[in-house]
């Protein structure tokens, strides 16, 4: 990477949009289409500020010797300088209030379809998540006054049974990240914004007329799909969270999972501006098992094949409590 390309305006040198992400306010002096917009006197006033702008010079110069260290990885901290590195784009977080999250691109124009992907799924959730919330990777759905979350790792299937559990009434909140806070004793669940991205043959198969999508990443062929309506603002109140895993059998089956896989569940499937901080993993620890203190956390074990998404969410149906079959 050439710092001779770098664009170095800073926070001061342009006008900052506000966005609404995941109950918090983002500012940014990109344009994010997928967030919705509005004032920052709209949302809690104790709502976590980041400011996303390029970076300056002097954070620039801070980072890129550590870029080329040793034993880097996509995470690594210098100082109290957070560096997500990206190849095509890297992010410096600084935390403090507000967050500043600065980013330099190669060759890549911020605001394209790659820049808002890595930002809005890969690096804001892990912003949030050090400031000690609870930010798992997973589908979040509601019906009524009822949720439910699917979790897992990436190609689990999670946004393709979320789109499916549509069918029975269901309304997606988000396909791959919400916040999860304990309020006495029950947990709420907030999505970080509406956004639903699938592989062009779950396309093909859940939608009988194609849906207007476009592109989510040149690295990828998963394709967002264009959802209609607003995302509650309140999010909603989560009564089970199914983890995915794949049966090597025909066998569909949802079992609870007992309480300490229950916490490493969770703690696996969520996420971590720096891996490496002990503090911030006791965290999650904790709230994690707070979490299963209140609701279930049960295992989904499903064999991957379209014929069976029928019978897949009438499992989820049959676990999730005081609910009825679709």
């Amino acid at each position: 990477m050439s710092m001779g390309s770098a664009r170095t305006e800073g926070l001061s040198s342009r006008q900052l949009a506000t966005y609404a992400y995941a109950g918090h306010f983002i500012r940014s002096d990109v344009h994010l289409p997928e967030l919705r917009a509005g004032e920052s006197h709209c949302f809690n006033a104790l709502a976590a500020i980041v400011d996303v702008a390029r970076a300056p010079n002097s954070e620039i110069n801070l980072a890129f010797p550590h870029l080329y260290e040793e034993g880097f990885q996509e995470s690594s901290s210098a100082g109290k300088l957070q560096i997500l590195n990206f190849t095509s784009t890297v992010f410096f977080v600084r935390p403090g209030q507000p967050t500043k999250v600065y980013y330099w691109c190669n060759e890549k124009a911020p605001g394209s379809a790659e820049f808002r992907h890595l930002l809005l799924d890969l690096v804001l959730p892990r912003v949030l998540a050090s400031k000690g919330l609870m930010v798992l990777h997973g589908a979040l759905l509601s019906r009524g006054k009822s949720g439910l979350a699917l979790i897992g790792p990436t190609g689990s299937g999670k946004s393709t049974l979320a789109t499916a559990m549509t069918k029975c009434g269901w309304e997606l909140l988000s396909d791959d990240g919400f916040v999860v806070t304990i309020d006495g004793l029950r947990v709420r669940a907030a999505p970080t914004y509406r956004t639903l991205r699938l592989w062009p043959d779950s396309i093909r198969s859940l939608y009988p007329v194609p849906p207007p999508t476009s592109q989510m990443s040149e690295h990828s062929l998963k394709r967002r799909v264009q959802l209609r309506g607003r995302v509650r603002k309140e999010g909603v109140e989560l009564s089970v969270i199914f983890h995915l895993t794949e049966a090597a059998s025909e066998l569909v089956n949802a079992s609870r999972l007992a309480p300490g896989e229950s916490c490493m569940s969770l703690v696996s499937n969520s996420f971590a501006l720096d891996p490496a901080d002990s503090g911030s993993a006791a965290v999650r620890l904790r709230t994690a098992a707070e979490i299963t203190r209140r609701i279930p956390v049960s295992t989904l074990r499903y064999v991957r094949r379209y014929d069976r998404i029928g019978d897949i969410c009438q499992e989820i149906e049959r676990h999730q409590p005081g609910s009825a079959r679709c």
